[in-house]
């Protein structure tokens, strides 16, 4: 398993100058605008297009085929994946941890939402890894798309509609079911994208 991420560290090695740019474009968006949710939100992102981009250089190397060849089982081919987006999204959380106590001062405040940010970039994860294990990287890049853009699309239309939603009497259940739905959506994730692999032709 190590080895297998340690593979795709050094194939994103060439995209690094890249992913560096970005960050630095939006963390002076952030602080010129002091807006850590800002940078963020879009950290959040990066945690999806790593694993994103380790698939497609996996794909265009054939190296699904080569790997089964070596003493290296499907799950472990599988769980790599799910291990290199979960510290993708600890590095993008600590990261945007710091830009907003920078910003904020609020130490306690910032530590929260960097919380929420790994469990939403893991959640995005979850929905989009069995549709590349599944059709490949090139569809799955349109099938992601798609799963942002139509919550933001939905979203956009009910902020603009005067709806009158019923509040929530107990809100500190809220906070506690959303971590454990993440976990019960990467779990089912995990076998999905199992069996899928299992029954996919190399």
């Amino acid at each position: 398993m190590k080895g297998l991420l340690l593979k795709d560290i050094l194939n994103l090695k060439q995209q690094g100058k890249v992913y560096f740019f970005i960050i630095a474009i939006w963390l002076a968006i952030a602080i010129a605008s002091r807006d850590g949710n800002f940078f963020g939100g879009l950290m959040t992102m990066f945690t999806v297009l790593v694993p994103l981009s380790a698939a497609a250089y996996d794909d265009k190397a054939k190296w699904d085929r080569y790997a089964l060849t070596m003493p290296i089982s499907r799950w472990d081919l599988v769980l790599s994946k799910y291990l290199l987006a979960f510290i993708c999204s600890v590095v993008s959380a600590f990261l945007s941890e710091i830009v907003m106590v920078v910003i904020t001062g609020d130490v306690l405040n910032s530590l929260l939402r960097s919380a929420v940010y790994i469990m939403v970039g893991m959640l995005l994860v979850s929905l989009i890894l069995p549709f590349i294990f599944k059709f490949g990287v090139e569809k799955a890049r349109l099938i992601m798309m798609a799963l942002v853009l139509i919550p933001t699309v939905i979203v956009m239309v009910f902020s603009r509609m005067d709806l009158q939603f019923p509040e929530w009497k107990e809100p500190g259940k809220i906070v506690w079911l959303f971590p454990i739905a993440v976990i019960a959506m990467i779990m089912i994730s995990v076998i999905a994208s199992k069996r899928i692999y299992d029954h996919k032709e190399l």
